[in-house]
């Protein structure tokens, strides 16, 4: 049977020229540019975005990537919440005790 099995050549794979770095470097006197509390002013003609804080220009994909963390993280946030709702739903009926029967809980 190994006659028949054929092995093919692996080669590794070189991962460190495919790494995506993402600089971001902080410096505590300027703003931030924060996406929650803060208003962007966007120039759709020009394709430019500016802080509406400190009025600095910043870059559209850098705006964009943070409203596309913000909103996963709310996501992720209202499913969370969902489930755990299903679950409590799920524990508001018990079996009685004395009859056998399910019986809803009362929560007040």
């Amino acid at each position: 049977m190994s006659d028949k099995v054929t092995r093919l050549p692996v080669r590794s794979r070189d991962t460190s020229e495919r790494t995506l770095k993402i600089v971001q470097p902080w410096e505590p006197d300027k703003c931030s540019h924060d996406i929650l509390g803060n208003t962007f002013q966007v120039d759709e003609r020009a394709g430019t975005v500016e802080c509406g804080r400190c009025g600095q220009q910043v870059s559209p994909i850098w705006v964009l990537a943070q409203l596309g963390h913000q909103e996963s993280y709310w996501m992720r946030t209202h499913r969370d919440h969902v489930e755990t709702i299903r679950k409590l739903d799920a524990k508001r009926r018990t079996k009685c005790r004395h009859c056998g029967k399910m019986t809803d809980v009362r929560l007040r």
